[in-house]
């Protein structure tokens, strides 16, 4: 299997966690939840998703979404307990972007 296809499988489990995510936003009261959330805001789960799996996950949801995506949007693709620190969504957003240096597209 190419990488190529080994990063179309992760953008497509990665659209099909979009789209249930979307479901479950779609059952919350949003108007009692701030539209202007912070990074800031964006607490370590006890069991946060890191490291290279988290850059995965990112990158998948970025090309997934066909718009830009805030910090605060990234992390609420997460559970609670599993949601990475803003830090950490910062760190993988950077080691994505030097990945993408001297392609055809830029973070």
């Amino acid at each position: 299997m190419s990488e190529i296809d080994v990063i179309a499988t992760e953008v497509a489990d990665i659209d099909s966690y979009v789209e249930s995510m979307d479901d479950a936003v779609s059952n919350t009261d949003i108007e009692n939840d701030s539209p202007k959330r912070k990074a800031a805001d964006l607490i370590a789960g006890e069991n946060a998703i890191g490291g290279e799996l988290l850059e995965q996950i990112v990158e998948g949801a970025l090309l997934a979404a066909g718009k830009p995506l805030m910090l605060v949007d990234i992390g609420a693709l997460f559970e609670d307990q599993e949601r990475p620190s803003s830090d950490a969504l910062r760190a993988a957003l950077a080691a994505i972007g030097e990945r993408c240096a001297g392609r055809g597209f830029e973070l």
